[in-house]
């Protein structure tokens, strides 16, 4: 799955011209939380009857899908183009604009398209440097998502039934968060809409822990920032993964992308809440 993005998005922004690609490559991944919600609605209400094992089947089902996005969306005019396969290109770009191969001009003679290799990265240290600290501010985000049923049973003292259904809203804030992080992004710009929701989501998940144990009357500080940072840390994915793409030139970009986004900060698997 890690490995999904780094080709998704540079195919994606390889169809969209440089005004429209924060606001739709922030949007490709805007319904990612929606795996969350989904898995949080049927451990609500089906964890007790169908079990861990159930679960896992159906969770499967939907990677189904990327065998039909696939075969259905065409390789990218740009890399067809790069191979000489120009015919392939024009039928590419057609399907993207919805109009007849035929009506797609494109020149007699193209420019020599020069191979470059994944050592070139290193020509461009700063882009480097900049896309894996901007790939690790994403660590605290995946931690909870990885973590937040377990987080939520553990601070609140309630069932995994129950946590999995206060993680429905949780997804849900992040779906708009990620919508709001792809409109913001063109709106502000990437590193002043990255810093604001990055920020946001480091205050509120900090201030989670400082105060996991306060309630205001009946409702949990904790699940309150709980909720809030997940929209600000979702807002920054969509900023995040695809300004990651755009610090490379074309001809290395899936590759930049791909370099820093091994899915480092899945580390935070290794590291178990503690219950005190």
């Amino acid at each position: 799955m890690a490995g999904l993005p780094a080709v998704d998005l540079p195919l994606l922004q390889e169809y969209l011209p440089a005004s429209k690609r924060g606001w739709v490559s922030g949007l490709s991944i805007s319904l990612i939380p929606a795996g969350g919600l989904l898995s949080a609605i049927l451990s609500a209400y089906l964890g007790t009857i169908i079990g861990w094992r159930g679960l896992f089947a159906i969770g499967m089902l939907p990677a189904l899908m990327a065998f039909v996005i696939r075969i259905w969306v065409p390789e990218s005019p740009r890399w067809l183009i790069g191979q000489g396969r120009i015919e392939e290109a024009r039928r590419s770009l057609a399907w993207a604009l919805q109009v007849d191969p035929g009506a797609i001009a494109l020149p007699a003679a193209l420019p020599e398209t020069r191979k470059v290799p994944w050592r070139e990265l290193f020509k461009y240290p700063r882009s480097l440097a900049a896309g894996i600290l901007t790939g690790l501010s994403q660590t605290g985000g995946v931690g909870l998502a990885l973590w937040g049923v377990t987080l939520i049973a553990l601070v609140l003292k309630v069932s995994p039934a129950q946590a999995s259904f206060l993680a429905i809203w949780i997804s849900l804030i992040g779906i708009v968060g990620r919508v709001f992080g792809s409109w913001i992004s063109d709106a502000l710009g990437r590193r002043a809409a990255g810093t604001v929701l990055s920020l946001g989501a480091a205050l509120t998940v900090s201030l989670g822990g400082y105060v996991h144990n306060v309630y205001l009357g009946t409702a949990s500080v904790f699940y309150i920032l709980a909720l809030i940072s997940s929209f600000f840390s979702n807002g920054a994915f969509s900023v995040v993964f695809p300004y990651m793409a755009e610090l490379w030139p074309a001809s290395l970009r899936a590759s930049g992308f791909a370099s820093f986004m091994g899915r480092v900060t899945s580390a935070n698997s290794l590291v178990r809440p503690v219950s005190r």
